[in-house]
């Protein structure tokens, strides 16, 4: 895990609840300038809301972790111990650095194919 890193409490988090109501973290390593390749709606001012993965980071993470893929209608919503701020999620992401990432899964009938 790379330093500088803190775990938080994220709002809405229940370990208990099916995988669709959690929020599971991804790590992605910015350091190089990479792009994430997720576009991203922000209108809740809380969360970064993912309308299409493209190529970047975030699809090779997928390709790597199938098993917590990213996907299209899941929120970002919290960004290297930001929460609740888009404003800040969007500037953590911004930076040339190592990236934990909270990721909200939407409700699976909700899921579309990206």
């Amino acid at each position: 895990q790379p330093e500088g890193l803190r775990v938080c409490h994220v709002p809405g988090y229940d370990a208990d609840a099916p995988l669709h109501h959690k929020v599971f973290f991804i790590t992605l390593d910015k350091r190089e300038g990479a792009r994430l390749g997720i576009d991203v709606d922000h209108q809740d001012g809380i969360s970064l809301l993912i309308d299409q993965v493209n190529p970047g980071l975030v699809d090779d993470w997928n390709h790597q972790h199938p098993d917590k893929a990213v996907m299209r209608l899941d929120r970002v919503v919290e960004v290297n111990g930001c929460f609740g701020d888009v404003q800040e999620l969007v500037d953590e992401c911004k930076k040339n650095q190592f990236l934990k990432m909270g990721i909200k899964r939407c409700s699976p009938d909700r899921q579309q194919a990206p």
